[in-house]
């Protein structure tokens, strides 16, 4: 579904004078919608590797405390204390072995901690269960821009291809929303502008909430998190449990 998005060149690259303020201006204007069915997709994804955390604890615990047992993660983005995180591990799952419940006191589930992608995977799921999931968006990475080829008419009209530098460009180092028809990626005195021969701009999908995980492609996430997910459960966690 988002393969065949990205394919099918959802975005074109329109560029714009503005003579009063002496500005040439690069946007990227979109031209075809999100796949329906996107966010509901991203939603789904990371509200099954979310559940297998707790699948594990609810396996981890003794049959009484499995009521309301959990994977101890925090909603908030603070940074636990190694005394709250042991506190959170002992009210999620009291009956747990000591080895394990000493790995996940360990852990650090927040915004830049060591183990933040959890923290995010929460939050993700949470968001996907109380909110509709509406922040997908198209994140300008890269742009790849031939400005010889826009200049063509110039070019002839010189009688030769102007010598133009290459330049790698990460314009604004942001990301166009779903909802936004387009967005200005690069302004420019016109001098300065034709100086380019070349940009690259890459459009990715990426969810912008929460904000840690606006910085790669959700696909690439996703899969980089199922990876981390099965090397944490069976890897790390089983045998302590």
């Amino acid at each position: 579904m988002l393969a065949g998005w990205l394919a099918a060149d959802p975005f074109r690259l329109e560029i714009r004078d503005d003579p009063a303020e002496n500005l040439r201006r690069a946007f990227l204007v979109r031209e075809h919608d999100l796949p329906t069915g996107l966010a509901e997709t991203v939603g789904d994804a990371a509200h099954c590797l979310r559940a297998s955390l707790d699948h594990f604890v609810y396996a981890a615990v003794d049959d009484g405390d499995r009521a309301a047992c959990t994977f101890p993660v925090g909603r908030k983005p603070d940074k636990r204390t190694p005394e709250q995180q042991r506190k959170a591990v002992e009210d999620a799952m009291p009956t747990a072995s000591p080895a394990l419940k000493d790995r996940l006191a360990a852990m650090a589930p927040y915004p830049d901690g060591a183990d933040e992608w959890i923290w995010s995977l929460h939050q993700l799921d949470i968001i996907d269960k109380h909110h509709a999931l509406h922040v997908v968006a198209a994140r300008n990475t890269e742009m790849e821009l031939d400005l010889g080829s826009l200049f063509g008419a110039l070019s002839e009209e010189l009688g030769s291809a102007p010598d133009l530098p290459p330049l790698l460009l990460r314009p604004n180092d942001g990301w166009l929303p779903s909802d936004q028809p387009e967005a200005e990626v690069f302004t420019a005195p016109p001098e300065e502008f034709d100086k380019m021969s070349k940009t690259r701009f890459k459009i990715v999908a990426v969810t912008t909430s929460p904000e840690t995980l606006n910085r790669e492609p959700i696909q690439t996430w996703l899969h980089q998190t199922y990876v981390r997910l099965g090397n944490l459960l069976f890897d790390d966690l089983a045998p302590l449990a």
